[in-house]
């Protein structure tokens, strides 16, 4: 176990946001769009998925929601990933992206302004279901593609461009219909060239925050497999 928490802290310091490579900028998604034009994954190796996503409170919506004339309605900001979104004040500005999120996994946990949060109806609580919407414009070198999503703390689903891609438990509007499970997911999926939408349902109705832990991590086909076979 020790072994496999430190691989995996090699992995995700290996491709912490803001990092540059030959001086260029790791890609960070803004206002729900990253663009991985200047990435070239097969030569710069995987890339985080962080930042600013797209943040629909209370709402459990899939691909069609999005189409025109769909039930999406208006977001209620960007949530900054990985992160939660217990304390985040609806109507309020955007939360801060990931690379100026300071505080480790400890100190999030102990953090004094979580336990200060009871929940209202503008700051959120740490329970309660949400989708997230992230655009990626991949460049043209890329086609088809694998993702790593780990050890999420609750029940979620995940669509590519209207393809259910990945899921862990079972997502619920409620503790009788979610069934929570931390799991490491390895996902496959095609673009053939062209953008991106990834839509994410998750809930969380039995753990302290809601939200994504760790990185999701994105690459070209092979680059995470071994290091996915590694930790069982």
């Amino acid at each position: 176990m020790a072994t496999f928490r430190v691989a995996l802290l090699i992995l995700f310091a290996c491709f912490a946001p803001g990092c540059e490579d030959d001086g260029r900028p790791v890609p960070l998604a803004r206002q729900g769009v990253i663009d991985l034009a200047s990435w070239d994954v097969e030569r710069d190796g995987p890339v985080r998925l962080d930042g600013e996503w797209e943040f629909y409170w209370d709402r459990l919506l899939a691909p069609e929601d999005f189409v025109p004339g769909g039930q999406a309605g208006d977001m209620d900001g960007y949530l900054a990933f990985p992160g939660f979104w217990k304390g985040f004040v609806l109507g309020g500005q955007a939360s801060l992206p990931a690379k100026d999120q300071a505080l480790s996994l400890r100190d999030q946990e102990l953090s004094p302004r979580d336990q200060e949060l009871p929940g209202t109806d503008s700051v959120l609580p740490g329970t309660g279901q949400a989708t997230f919407r992230l655009r990626i414009l991949p460049g043209a070198s890329v086609r088809k593609w694998e993702m790593q999503l780990f050890s999420i703390p609750a029940a979620y689903k995940i669509w590519a461009n209207g393809w259910l891609i990945a899921s862990s438990g079972m997502v619920g509007l409620g503790e009788e219909e979610e069934s929570p499970d931390r799991s490491l997911v390895l996902a496959h999926f095609d673009s053939q060239g062209a953008p991106i939408d990834l839509v994410m349902q998750i809930s969380n109705h039995y753990f302290f925050r809601g939200g994504v832990q760790n990185p999701i991590l994105l690459a070209a086909p092979g680059q995470l497999e071994q290091a996915h076979a590694h930790t069982w």
